[in-house]
């Protein structure tokens, strides 16, 4: 007979506590139960605080068969972002959301060298980006950048973003708000339960990073389209609304809420601006430029996210 686990994602702790709930038992060597094995079904990695001992603890298991284990996506993933391929290049691209991936993981084993260098890679890449952009902004032109801290605040994302940003590249800091992204309730990773040893601080929030130009004033006169009311409650360093619940319906693993990019182009922006999003994923700064009377430029080298862009801005 055979317990089947899986999506275990570097949550170790908890992997822990589901096998003693099973009735299995550690003898030093590996944990085992006397009358089944476990069947993994994949991925281990990515997203939880432990990944190398979770995978310890699945191969121990397996070299003294107690187990059988399968690999997952995220397993094949990471062995294709480090192979390369014929050209020089990589299997699995170096892209932004491949890089935010991995570099998490890889930060988390015992040689830190690779996994501090992907991350480094990660913020010269970002780097790269916002260079190119600012002098297609105009001055007083607002940058708003929506990202959070890596591995439940242990890797200050943010902190390194604001200082390339302010101290390279010039960019005026202007305003740090904290979106409360309010999903809580159905919380399972806990760290160490109810003890100080290794307690887990999962961020149900992220950051909204508003950067300027040249002046913290915009230096042309426009129209508004700003309410009382909505003034009275964006003006504010927290702001409080779900996140987007329709991966699937919009066919992309990380959309934002139009609600998002609402509040910040009715901002910081005047009537028939020009709004550039560089990473166009689903459309939906687009489409709030299209709802809201912006014009709106963006860029995607996803084929199959171009198409879903074009096609939701069909439908607005």
């Amino acid at each position: 007979m055979h317990d089947i686990i899986g999506d275990i994602h570097g949550f170790y702790d908890e992997l822990v506590l589901l096998l003693k709930k099973l009735g299995y038992q550690n003898d030093g060597n590996s944990w085992g139960h006397p009358d089944r094995k476990v069947l993994f079904v994949g991925d281990y990695i990515d997203r939880g605080p432990k990944s190398p001992q979770v995978l310890k603890l699945v191969r121990n298991m397996v070299e003294n068969d107690k187990a059988i284990a399968l690999m997952g996506n995220h397993e094949l993933n990471a062995i294709l972002f480090n192979a390369e391929d014929k050209d020089g290049g990589y299997v699995r691209q170096h892209s932004l959301k491949n890089i935010k991936q991995h570099a998490q993981t890889l930060l988390q084993f015992a040689n830190l060298e690779n996994g501090q260098k992907l991350f480094d890679e990660y913020i010269e890449w970002l780097k790269d980006i916002f260079k190119l952009l600012y002098p297609k902004i105009k001055a007083g032109g607002r940058l708003c950048i929506n990202i959070g801290n890596g591995e439940n605040g242990k890797i200050p994302t943010v902190s390194d973003i604001i200082q390339v940003l302010s101290k390279d590249l010039n960019y005026l800091p202007f305003a740090q708000i904290v979106w409360d992204k309010g999903h809580t309730s159905a919380r399972t990773a806990w760290g160490s339960w109810q003890s100080p040893s290794s307690p887990s601080f999962p961020t149900p929030f992220e950051f909204i990073l508003i950067f300027a130009k040249e002046s913290l004033k915009l230096k042309w006169k426009g129209e508004t389209d700003l309410t009382k009311d909505e003034f009275k409650e964006w003006a504010y360093g927290l702001w409080k609304f779900k996140p987007e619940t329709r991966k699937n319906d919009l066919g992309h693993p990380a959309p934002f809420p139009i609600e998002l990019p609402k509040r910040c182009i009715k901002m910081f922006s005047w009537k028939n601006s020009v709004v550039l999003d560089p990473f166009m994923g689903s459309g939906t700064t687009a489409v709030a430029c299209k709802k809201f009377n912006r014009n709106y430029i963006g860029f995607e080298i996803d084929k199959h996210y171009y198409e879903l862009s074009k096609k939701r801005l069909k439908e607005v």
